[in-house]
């Protein structure tokens, strides 16, 4: 992971250096900047109060807890997702158990911010919390609810049934949640619902289709692209089936498409996620494209996708197809296995290991979660177990069983 050795190492020794300065830092940099308004002149009001929470709970103190609470409980809301994200990446021992009881001393108004947080952190969340948050009225907080049953395996039958009534909700984020957490649990009417989605282009149920889908349903994905033509969503659902006919369908696109359609950035995209072909290490493969401003990154950040060369990149397939398998699933030009998957987390693209994460714990039920948005040190002790854990990923979840 090049985040340890990059921005992490250097956000350590900042904040290292802050919890080194002792009280005069505290009281001058750390406590104002947790007051309300007290980061609003920062350049960045919110990675501002995020790193002055995490040094004062950095702080071997056992008051540093209830002093960041105390700036949540008498903050804006405005301030709170801050402090929030603070918890989420506050590590040290037996920091889970404090948090674990924390939440209950403040306002129900803020669960559904603590349930997101202990989501964040990748740890099973108090029943109570998502009891709560299941049987609220607002659709993004019970959607929040069903991801966190799939954690507690004694709200399974709960959760479940949360998933069979929202499966085709109006609402996207409780949908989405409601696939996901029908999926894990084996919700036929989720997976019939799910897969009609797919087919009528609903981006979400398609990369469910490409993440934990088997060879009849990357088939029917396949098939969806051939006769509707390509869209974002299914070209992103197609890099994770890993069938090598997917691969020869990202190449005929690529040659189809046009040379400014941003498509073809993303179709070249799934080859490599398929194939394994990495274009920084392969010659010829890829063409140099302008480095984009900074505003217009903002806008599309896929714009630092790599274009194809597709001379190159025929050449390149035509000698490498016959060495790939084509009978199994593959990542990265091999076949996935967790020890091949627990690599790809490891070392692979960032931009789509969210979604690999999101089906491993899909395939565990919910009982492997890893905490992608966490410290990469944290997340490295969460991989520790994955080589060894028995996944099929050749297994369907959204087959008949």
């Amino acid at each position: 992971m090049e985040l340890s050795s990059g921005p992490e190492r250097r956000l350590f020794a900042h904040i290292r250096g802050l919890v080194e300065a002792g009280p005069p830092a505290v009281d001058r940099l750390l406590r104002p900047a947790l007051a309300p308004g007290g980061s609003q002149d920062s350049f960045e009001p919110v990675a501002y109060r995020t790193v002055a929470a995490l040094a004062l709970l950095s702080n071997p103190v056992p008051t540093a807890l209830p002093v960041v609470l105390d700036a949540l409980v008498n903050g804006t809301p405005e301030d709170s997702p801050a402090v929030f994200r603070a918890l989420a990446l506050w590590e040290g021992p037996e920091v889970d158990g404090l948090l674990s009881c924390a939440w209950e001393d403040d306002r129900c108004e803020r669960w559904p911010q603590w349930l997101e947080m202990f989501l964040h952190r990748a740890i099973a969340p108090p029943q109570r919390l998502v009891e709560y948050c299941l049987h609220a009225d607002v659709a993004w907080i019970r959607a929040l609810g069903l991801r966190g049953s799939l954690s507690l395996p004694a709200l399974g039958d709960c959760g479940r049934a949360f998933a069979d009534r929202h499966c085709e909700d109006d609402d996207q984020a409780l949908r989405d949640a409601a696939y996901r957490t029908g999926l894990a649990l084996g919700s036929h009417r989720v997976r019939a619902a799910c897969l009609q989605a797919a087919a009528r282009g609903d981006p979400s149920a398609q990369t469910l289709v490409g993440l934990v889908g088997g060879s009849h349903e990357h088939a029917a994905l396949v098939g969806w692209i051939e006769r509707e033509g390509p869209t974002p969503g299914s070209l992103w659902a197609l890099g994770f089936c890993g069938r090598r006919d997917a691969a020869d369908v990202s190449l005929a696109l690529i040659d189809a498409l046009d040379d400014e359609d941003r498509q073809r950035s993303l179709a070249f995209e799934a080859f490599c996620a398929i194939t394994g072909l990495s274009p920084r290490d392969e010659e010829g493969v890829a063409v140099p494209r302008p480095w984009p401003s900074e505003q217009d990154l903002a806008i599309d950040p896929e714009l630092l996708l790599p274009q194809p060369d597709p001379p190159g990149l025929r050449e390149w397939w035509r000698q490498a197809r016959p060495r790939i398998d084509g009978t199994c699933r593959l990542l990265g030009g091999e076949p996935v296995t967790p020890a091949r998957m627990r690599d790809v987390l490891l070392h692979g693209s960032s931009r789509r290991r969210h979604a690999l994460a999101e089906a491993l714990e899909l395939h565990s039920g919910g009982s492997l979660r890893l905490a992608t948005r966490s410290f990469s040190r944290r997340q490295r002790e969460g991989l520790t177990t994955l080589a060894v854990v028995p996944f099929n990923f050749e297994r369907s979840l959204l087959g008949e069983r």
